[in-house]
């Protein structure tokens, strides 16, 4: 059965850069406080500047936390790219994602295979990871 989630924004998802950052928004916490979105604009504004095609945001958020999320989108002049709403909770359940929320952003290839971990507007040295990869200073390499 295919799990049941509601697009908000430019459907399908289809990526015309070598990138994309997603980003799972849960129930845990202060749902604004944590999200961070003026980071996040200053973070997509910032990728945008040093790469050669649009580095789409996408945030997977839970059905419990959709209002809080979008008011605060609303509230913050933030929209990422896709906002994602998981009705049924299917992403966690497939995932099974730590409590820690730096570990619940993800840089994408193209392939939508995970490149590197980290939330980017929490740590610097997960910024500049991302940034070594888009920018294409950082090669992705299966072994390690």
């Amino acid at each position: 059965m295919k799990p049941e989630m509601i697009a908000i924004g430019r459907q399908p998802i289809i990526l015309e850069s070598d990138f994309c950052v997603l980003n799972y928004v849960d129930s845990m916490g202060c749902v604004s406080c944590k999200m961070g979105l003026p980071k996040w604009k200053a973070f997509g504004a910032y990728i945008d500047s040093i790469s050669s095609k649009h580095v789409p945001v996408v945030f997977i958020v839970q059905e419990s936390v959709r209002r809080n999320v979008l008011y605060s989108m609303k509230a913050d002049g933030y929209y990422p790219d896709y906002v994602i709403v998981d009705k049924e909770d299917s992403f966690q359940k497939k995932y099974n994602f730590p409590t820690e929320d730096d570990m619940k952003t993800f840089l994408l290839d193209k392939t939508y295979r995970v490149i590197a971990i980290g939330n980017p507007i929490n740590q610097e040295k997960v910024t500049s990871l991302y940034v070594s990869y888009i920018t294409k200073k950082r090669k992705f390499d299966m072994a390690g």
